[in-house]
């Protein structure tokens, strides 16, 4: 792996050229809950400036609201579809009890509907620990609703 002398991580550069060499690299940006509690200038800068790096833009859905409805979850990924033109917007719950839209009151029926319109890119599950104590129930959904799609 490339990684920047002085802090052992990759930058831009380093990504750029991994990338150049090897077209089967995909980049994810992973944006924390932060993002709905007032840092998503930040996020929105970073994506302005490398977002042509970038390919899958997992945003934590489960940071808004808990008991969001359908409707406001997918004006909710609309709005960051276009924050983020040209980056793949994940689509994301919590198995932890987190906010957002969950799988009991509608996350895979929005899915369904995003998936007919050609914008279900993926899914992101948090946590792993809640989900092996329902034996990974959601993920199983998730990758049947996914691979339905390919």
């Amino acid at each position: 792996m490339v990684t920047s002398k002085s802090t052992g991580t990759l930058n831009p550069s380093n990504v750029s050229s991994i990338k150049a060499n090897h077209s089967n690299v995909k980049v994810a940006l992973s944006l924390g809950g932060d993002t709905i509690e007032g840092k998503h200038p930040y996020y929105l800068a970073l994506w302005r400036k490398y977002g042509h790096l970038i390919y899958y833009v997992n945003f934590q859905f489960y940071a808004y609201e808990k008991g969001t409805t359908i409707p406001q979850f997918i004006e909710h990924f609309e709005t960051q579809n276009t924050n983020y033109i040209g980056g793949k917007v994940l689509v994301s719950f919590g198995t932890d009890g987190s906010g957002g839209l969950s799988p009991d009151n509608g996350f895979f029926e929005a899915c369904s509907k995003l998936q007919r319109q050609g914008k279900l890119h993926g899914i992101f599950i948090w946590s792993a620990d809640d989900s092996k104590k329902a034996n990974f129930r959601y993920e199983e959904q998730a990758k049947t609703l996914l691979a339905c799609s390919r």
